[in-house]
């Protein structure tokens, strides 16, 4: 939102009104539940002066502002900072994001969670992306982003998920924990019913949401640093056909496993041992090169390598303890445990 810039504004006590209705008309069809104003008063004026004018300029124009705005005032966590410059005559106008928390289901394999600009071109458009700037058509930051930011008036949209899964794996079950984070919303008190209803409707077969509410901005920190057990379920592709039942006696026994940074993930994380834990639930044949196991991991496991080893930076991996090699045709997400 733009400064209000004012023809004139001098530090009389009769400036009240004029600055209050100027700022309660910039902000007129806006929802504004919460204020917060800040002066920056003449460079000139003495401690003394300054002390005065508190008094009887800044407490009656944030009385008067929240009076006809209906709004509080709130210096902890308010929609609106405004910030009167007696220098510059303008006063600038910072709208706090509004945070919306809830879970997502992923149905198809071609969706990623955020937005990625191509390597190429950054952003740019070029042949390797086939001139749409990304790497891939669909995210759910922007398929979310198309319908809320116009639900409410927001200029961006801010996606933080409790971890990701990759491009190709879906996100089933109960879905994975997320918060949006919506830059400059003109409407703060909405509905969230009907945006989780218009979410689903929009991108039904593709990205479904639930359970939204409005979280403190302290609810991003705690997101990001919870950590959870998963269960997914994976199609396994077996480089020459195995007995199942060798896997059995590893049923339901924890195993501790020690993986390196995967080599698909070495360009943008630092390589690490880490030491994670998997129970395999359950294996049941396919055919004679495919099986379907389902399995429990600690936070941070990466399953992919796991089933393959990655040429022994996960160690004991599916295939070093069936003894036949392995990878990972296809991966789901089936819950995020304790995800609430």
């Amino acid at each position: 939102m733009k400064p209000l810039v004012l023809p004139s504004i001098s530090c009389q006590a009769d400036v009240v009104q004029y600055l209050s209705n100027a700022i309660v008309s910039q902000l007129k069809g806006l929802e504004c539940p919460s204020i917060a104003l800040g002066i920056q008063w003449p460079l000139a004026a003495s401690a003394e002066d300054i002390a005065q004018w508190r008094q009887t300029i800044q407490f009656p124009l944030a009385q008067s502002i929240a009076q006809s705005l209906d709004a509080r005032i709130d210096f902890e966590q308010p929609a609106l900072w405004l910030t009167v410059s007696f220098d510059a005559k303008t006063v600038s106008f910072q709208w706090l994001p509004l945070y919306v928390r809830g879970h997502y289901t992923k149905l198809q394999r071609t969706i990623a969670q955020t937005r990625h600009d191509c390597r190429l071109c950054r952003g740019k458009g070029c042949s390797q992306c086939q001139h749409t700037g990304k790497t891939t058509k669909d995210s759910v930051q922007e398929l979310l982003a198309g319908v809320a930011l116009p639900y409410f008036g927001a200029i961006a949209l801010v996606f933080h998920g409790a971890g990701r899964e990759d491009v190709d794996v879906r996100m089933l079950g109960s879905g994975r924990p997320f918060i949006m984070e919506l830059a400059e919303p003109r409407y703060r008190s909405k509905p969230l019913l009907d945006l989780e209803q218009s979410i689903n409707q929009a991108f039904q077969g593709k990205v479904q949401v639930s359970k939204l509410c409005f979280v403190p901005p302290s609810a991003v920190a705690t997101l990001k640093q919870s950590q959870h057990e998963k269960e997914y379920e994976a199609l396994v592709s077996l480089g020459s056909p195995a007995d199942v039942g060798a896997l059995y006696p590893f049923l339901n026994q924890p195993l501790a496993i020690q993986q390196r940074t995967p080599k698909r993930v070495s360009k943008r994380r630092s390589d690490a041992l880490r030491s994670h834990a998997v129970t395999l639930l359950s294996a049941q044949r396919v055919d004679k090169r495919h099986v379907r196991i389902r399995l429990r991991t600690s936070h941070g496991t990466y399953v992919k390598e796991w089933i393959s080893g990655d040429d022994g930076r996960t160690t004991p991996s599916l295939a070093s303890l069936w003894g036949v090699a392995c990878a990972c045709a296809e991966l789901d997400v089936l819950a995020i445990l304790d995800g609430n």
